[in-house]
């Protein structure tokens, strides 16, 4: 009883994140219209993408309630499959991408949807308070459909965007 109070206490003050329906997944080549417009995948029309050069993807999203962009650069990019990775977070206004959030605090983890499961580690965010963050130890260890999961609390107010990944063996 003690143990799911302090979980419940706390999740409401954002320590713990808790996430809404994600996004259809989507790939490089093509992009699919968001299923949740609350939490969606965004190239700025709301439709899931992954940007960036060949060699470095950058998968970015829109905050739930739409206050905040969130690019995130993996490292190795694309993400591998059974392979451990890191992020580069950036926060930004949603209406500017060049202006970081200041006081950002970023959550992250791994989901399959599909399998309804996590992945097998428990990364490590460290949230610099100038709208980066920096994570290692993810892992995403089978194919299919996965969602790397981000929680942005600033101010006490947390929002949070499922960003789709397809990982093919």
């Amino acid at each position: 009883m003690k143990v799911a109070a302090l979980g419940t206490l706390a999740l409401a003050v954002g320590l713990l994140p808790a996430f809404v329906p994600a996004p259809a997944p989507v790939s490089a080549a093509q992009s699919e219209p968001a299923a949740d417009a609350a939490a969606s995948v965004s190239q700025g029309d709301s439709r899931g993408d992954v940007q960036g050069d060949e060699d470095r993807h950058v998968l970015v999203g829109v905050t739930s309630r739409g206050s905040w962009r969130v690019e995130v650069r993996p490292e190795p990019s694309p993400i591998p499959l059974n392979e451990l990775f890191a992020i580069d977070v950036r926060v930004t206004a949603a209406d500017d991408p060049n202006t970081l959030v200041e006081r950002a605090v970023v959550t992250a983890s791994g989901w399959m949807p599909d399998h309804k499961h996590g992945a097998t580690l428990q990364p490590q965010i460290t949230s610099r308070g100038d709208g980066t963050a920096h994570g290692v130890g993810f892992l995403f260890h089978m194919p299919g459909r996965w969602e790397l999961r981000l929680g942005v609390a600033v101010d006490g107010a947390m929002e949070r965007v499922a960003l789709p990944i397809d990982l093919e063996p």
